[in-house]
């Protein structure tokens, strides 16, 4: 994981255009990485590619136990569509999501205490997304320049997992079951 993390510091460093200032800032609701986030990010390749981390944050009274994450999101956008006064609308756009959740609660390797094979590991997941966003290009204040609106639907990697079995043996999970839905702010410097 650590070379993982190296990987995007050192393409963060060549590829941006100021490393030091992160191209925007997110605000998230939902989308598995707790009930809020927030984090920053940069875009390549004129804007088609967004490499973000976000802190998620999920309180105790809706989750059952309180949960933080760290999420490296990774989003391709592949077209925009200019509707004049300054507005883009992007129809679709994929990514995946590297959550990784912190605390006691968490494991990558099961805790002696447990029987071999008896959980799977909890800290780590990928979560695959698609969505839109709405962006408005306007300098709003000195150092505003953009406001995006997202909305995303998505899964985690077991959860696929779990319905593509079930799909195949008893049918007892759904597509409601395992799909999760996101809606986002970024704020472009």
């Amino acid at each position: 994981m650590r070379t993982f993390f190296l990987m995007i510091f050192c393409s963060v460093t060549i590829f941006a255009k100021n490393p030091l200032i992160p191209d925007y800032a997110t605000l998230q609701y939902a989308g598995n990485i707790g009930l809020m986030g927030i984090g920053s990010g940069y875009q390549f390749f004129d804007d088609s590619l967004q490499v973000g981390v976000i802190y998620g944050y999920l309180p105790e009274s809706i989750g059952g136990v309180l949960a933080h994450s760290l999420s490296l999101k990774t989003t391709y956008i592949p077209w925009h569509i200019d509707l004049g006064r300054k507005l883009l609308f992007s129809p679709f756009m994929i990514g995946i999501t590297m959550i990784h959740n912190l605390g006691n609660h968490f494991f990558l390797i099961q805790p002696n205490r447990y029987p071999d094979g008896y959980y799977r590991q909890t800290a780590l997941h990928f979560a695959p997304f698609t969505g839109m966003k709405l962006i408005w290009n306007k300098k709003i204040l000195p150092y505003l320049s953009g406001v995006e609106l997202y909305f995303e639907v998505g899964s985690i990697d077991y959860y696929l997992r779990d319905y593509l079995i079930s799909k195949t043996e008893e049918g007892y999970l759904s597509l409601s079951d395992i799909i999760n839905v996101a809606m986002g702010c970024r704020f472009y410097f």
